[in-house]
């Protein structure tokens, strides 16, 4: 599978006529709306799983040199009167929401892949945009 969060998919005549492209490629394509695509890649695989994969601290994130998209996942701006107030975008209190369209994401690959799969069959899962796959 792939990820996208930048669809130039619109409607469902073009989601129809992905899946029959792909069809004939023995491809399946699945859609998420727009908040889940975000949640899930920009939200949590980004600013979550891939920090951690890669031994990236939270404030090592904020030099430039890494190109995190921070202002990516919500326009919404939370205030507590906390620290978590200063001026960054990413806001850990998101991470629930985030958390949801991750498992969302993965519980949908996982219902369709078990569609295809036969006994013994292996299916290789590469990278952690998909690693609650069984």
């Amino acid at each position: 599978g792939t990820c996208t969060t930048s669809s130039p998919i619109e409607n469902e005549a073009d989601r129809q006529a992905l899946r029959t492209l792909l069809a004939s490629m023995d491809c399946t394509v699945l859609f998420f709306d727009e908040k889940v695509r975000d949640a899930h890649y920009k939200g949590f695989c980004k600013q979550v799983l891939w920090m951690v994969f890669h031994h990236v601290d939270l404030l090592d994130s904020r030099d430039p040199a890494f190109g995190m998209d921070f202002n990516a996942t919500s326009t919404e701006k939370y205030t507590d009167g906390t620290l978590l107030d200063l001026e960054s975008p990413w806001d850990q209190r998101q991470i629930v929401k985030w958390w949801e369209a991750f498992n969302l994401v993965n519980r949908t690959f996982a219902v369709e892949v078990t569609k295809m799969v036969q006994p013994d069959d292996v299916v290789w899962v590469h990278d952690y945009h998909l690693s609650l796959l069984p």
